[in-house]
């Protein structure tokens, strides 16, 4: 696979863009964690599942502790996730789900935009017969809620390509979600593109001077109401603001 990197990234980059079932009939590994997470690392310089593990431990519960200790500030939806993450003793999968979970909150959008929730028992079979899955890539979780699950699948284009074999936890689920937006050339879902880039960002540590995945997408002006084409920056402002104001309380909390 090392030696074969540079065909598979003509593939990759040709046009039009294959599908990934034609991907995966030509480079099968792609679709197993570590092929994906070796070809991220030659395209990035990036151990994307290391660099995952150890932001969503630390930088999790500092997100986790600043929701927490404001709880006077947040929408009922966020008060209700607290009050979940305090009713039980939360392992390192639960802090890691219940920051990204948070973040969604925070910048108002639909968990269903990245999350989607089956039964524990599901097999890629019955989801992909019994589920009408996005074309933009999914993190399915399977248990009783986002929080409890144990075990997860990825989906892409409408099918199952990432069963939970393959991924031992919530970061490493992670790792190959994030990983297939850089591997694939696929554009941040719309839906959910500020947590996106915040994760690009914030935990994994890429940040480009110039260039964005997230779609230039026409938008409804708050003004006028009338259609227009939305500003691509380089960075979202409510990830700035967000930003700006967990430093701000870390250091108020730490004086």
């Amino acid at each position: 696979m090392s030696l074969t990197y540079i065909y598979q990234r003509h593939m990759l980059n040709s046009w039009p863009a294959p599908t990934l079932c034609e991907v995966q009939e030509h480079w099968p590994f792609l679709f197993t964690k570590r092929g994906l997470c070796t070809h991220f690392h030659t395209l990035t310089d990036i151990e994307v599942e290391t660099r995952l593990s150890e932001a969503l431990l630390t930088k999790g519960r500092r997100i986790l502790n600043f929701f927490q200790s404001q709880r006077l500030q947040w929408n009922k939806e966020i008060e209700h996730l607290l009050r979940e993450c305090d009713s039980a003793k939360l392992n390192h999968n639960q802090i890691a789900t219940a920051a990204i979970l948070l973040l969604m909150k925070y910048f108002q959008e639909k968990e269903d935009s990245i999350f989607i929730l089956a039964d524990a028992f599901s097999t890629k079979m019955s989801v992909e017969r019994e589920m009408t899955l996005p074309i933009t890539p999914r993190v399915i979780a399977l248990g009783n809620n986002f929080m409890s699950a144990s075990r997860w699948m990825i989906s892409l284009e409408g099918k199952v390509f990432y069963e939970p074999e393959q991924m031992h936890d919530f970061a490493s689920t992670l790792a190959v979600f994030f990983a297939s937006y850089y591997v694939f050339n696929l554009e941040y879902q719309e839906s959910a593109s500020i947590t996106l880039e915040m994760i690009q960002r914030f935990f994994v540590r890429i940040n480009p001077d110039m260039g964005t995945k997230c779609p230039a997408k026409l938008g409804t002006s708050r003004k006028t109401g009338r259609v227009v084409k939305r500003k691509v920056t380089s960075i979202s402002p409510r990830i700035t603001t967000f930003l700006q104001r967990l430093s701000e309380f870390e250091w108020r909390t730490s004086n």
